[in-house]
C-alpha cells in the first residue's frame, strides 16, 4: 500500500509591482536634480572667470537649464499624483517623486526670487 500525501504547493501571496508612473515621477526628480546641478556648475564657472563678460547666449543657456528643470519637476509631480490613483500597485516611489519634485520646484522658485531681488537696481 502506498499511502502518500497529496502534494500541496504553498501559495505565496503576490507582491504588487511598483507603478510605472511612480517610477517615472521619481526618475524625473533625479533628472531635474541633475539639471539643477548643471546650472550650478554653469554659474560657478561663470563667476570663477570674471575677465569675460557673459553675453546674451550665456543667460539664455542658464535660463534653458532652469526652465527645463522646472518643467521636468512639474511633469514629475503630475505623474506622481497619477500614480497614487493606480489600483493594486505599490506607491512608494510616487510619494518620493512628489516630495522631491515639489522640493526642487520650491527651490527653483526661491532661487529665481532671490536672483531677481539681487539684480534689482534702484533708480534715484
Amino acid at each position: 500500500m502506498n499511502h502518500s500525501l497529496p502534494s500541496v504547493t504553498p501559495s505565496v501571496p503576490e507582491i504588487p509591482r511598483h507603478s510605472r508612473l511612480s517610477l517615472a515621477s521619481f526618475g524625473l526628480a533625479l533628472v531635474a536634480l541633475v539639471l539643477m546641478g548643471l546650472f550650478f556648475v554653469f554659474a560657478y564657472v561663470l563667476t570663477v572667470n570674471p575677465t569675460e563678460t557673459p553675453g546674451p547666449g550665456t543667460a539664455a543657456a542658464g535660463l534653458v537649464l532652469v526652465v527645463a528643470a522646472g518643467l521636468t519637476s512639474l511633469t514629475g509631480i503630475g505623474l506622481g499624483i497619477g500614480s497614487l490613483f493606480r489600483p493594486a500597485r505599490r506607491k512608494g516611489y510616487g510619494y518620493f517623486g512628489i516630495f522631491f519634485n515639489i522640493l526642487i520646484l520650491t527651490g527653483l522658485i526661491v532661487l529665481t526670487a532671490l536672483g531677481l531681488l539681487m539684480t534689482r537696481t534702484v533708480i534715484p
